[in-house]
């Protein structure tokens, strides 16, 4: 059986049976469709991994304050720190930037 929900005016067809992990994946990725800022990609990235903004600054080698700032749109990564970024989460730069 197949069910169909709406999210974010984007039409999906989900099989309703899904085990645990793949079920994660798919509200991940509906969650994020959402997400249109880089800064609240970076947020919802950083959580899905359960790091703080602490060790996210350490992955990077920035301070913690560069990693809020980025969060809350108050400044933006430079293009070598997105591509650190696209890197660590195993996401696309395109994606990031999007």
């Amino acid at each position: 059986m197949i069910k169909r929900i709406e999210c974010n005016h984007w039409l999906r067809f989900i099989p309703s049976k899904l085990d645990r992990n793949s079920l994660q994946s798919v509200l991940r990725w509906i969650a994020l469709r959402g997400k249109n800022t880089l800064a609240q990609k970076i947020t919802d990235l950083r959580k899905e991994k359960h790091w703080s903004q602490e060790e996210l600054a350490d992955k990077l080698q920035v301070s913690r304050q560069s990693v809020s700032k980025w969060e809350s749109e108050q400044s933006s990564p430079d293009i070598d720190r997105i591509i650190q970024l696209a890197k660590l989460f195993n996401v696309s730069t395109d994606y990031l930037l999007r």
